[in-house]
């Protein structure tokens, strides 16, 4: 399973198409309160239902928690739940990895044959298959840029919904896809070493330019309509640790906040979000830049995929997913 980035936005149940594997909608105990008051402690709303389950996707949609699970023992393709706040979970679609977009969401099937990727309507309606493919080894299905984008090991594809065409995009060691904007794609390579990158590129109408190379770079990256956010590796534990921005126009990066921090694992209008390694509290930089300020959110070990509303951040943190007072 793979880190996710910020999901700013992300689904009741509908009728299922026999291929996509899914056994109807089902309702767990999870369930979550209707209200919550202002409170910056965290609070448990779910938990993963498979054996063995990690959350593997979280978004918000019209009142309601969207997420996804998988089986870490590889048994199950998956289960994609809808859970309004105040009531329990529904069981979706039997898939795993998703995006969405509007009021659909779309999912990946991932089996050692053949893997698919599903369009589930989040309201209700039909689920159908866009596209059938072998199999590949740790898929994400990304929307960025009202486009589908799948994420497929070492290479990044772009998809048409219509009829399930793919395009290359890119190709590089573990590629990760960072965004879109105005049809260039933003993404990552690693140089062989786990949790570091060689590159982060552009690439527009087949042709790729690189922002940045340095080989002590993590992969993980967050960007808005303007920069692109990535932490450095430190040499050590004991060692600080860099967040470094670089224009997604290409340039040098340069410092954006430094200390005990891991990160970015979030952004949205206000602020890149980080975790001190320490006190596991989040850490907020003001996206005009800034020293980390502490929130009062404790967001434990292994925080992976963040939502955010107008009052609320929620986060997974393995099998659960929490959310407290922004």
């Amino acid at each position: 399973m793979r880190r996710g980035w910020i999901a700013a936005a992300l689904l009741g149940c509908g009728g299922l198409v026999a291929d996509a594997g899914d056994t109807g909608a089902s309702t767990s105990d999870a369930s979550a309160p209707e209200t919550a008051t202002c409170d910056h402690a965290p609070q448990w709303l779910a938990s993963a239902t498979l054996p063995s389950g990690a959350i593997s996707g979280l978004a918000l949609h019209d009142g309601a928690i969207v997420w996804s699970e998988i089986a870490t023992s590889g048994a199950s393709p998956g289960l994609l739940h809808l859970m309004p706040l105040g009531g329990p979970s529904a069981q979706l679609a039997e898939c795993g990895e998703f995006a969405v977009d509007g009021d659909v969401a779309y999912c990946f099937v991932f089996s050692t044959t053949t893997s698919k990727l599903l369009r589930v309507p989040l309201d209700g309606g039909a689920i159908t298959t866009i596209v059938v493919a072998p199999a590949f080894p740790d898929d994400r299905v990304v929307i960025a840029d009202a486009t589908i984008y799948l994420e497929t090991g070492s290479t990044i594809w772009s998809v048409v919904e219509a009829d399930g065409t793919r395009t290359f995009v890119a190709m590089g060691n573990d590629a990760r896809l960072i965004g879109a904007s105005q049809s260039i794609v933003y993404w990552s390579a690693d140089n062989g070493s786990q949790d570091a990158v060689e590159t982060i590129s552009a690439t527009h109408a087949g042709s790729t330019t690189t922002l940045t190379t340095d080989g002590t770079l993590s992969q993980w990256g967050v960007m808005n309509a303007s920069t692109i956010y990535f932490a450095g590796v430190p040499i050590d534990s004991s060692s600080p640790r860099t967040i470094y921005s670089v224009p997604i126009t290409g340039g040098a990066k340069t410092i954006f906040a430094q200390g005990k921090l891991e990160g970015p694992v979030a952004i949205d209008d206000l602020a890149v979000y980080a975790v001190d390694v320490d006190t596991r509290l989040l850490l907020a930089i003001p996206i005009t830049g800034g020293a980390p300020t502490p929130t009062a959110i404790h967001v434990g070990f292994g925080p992976t995929y963040y939502a955010f509303d107008a009052t609320m951040i929620y986060w997974t943190n393995g099998a659960e997913i929490y959310r407290a007072c922004r």
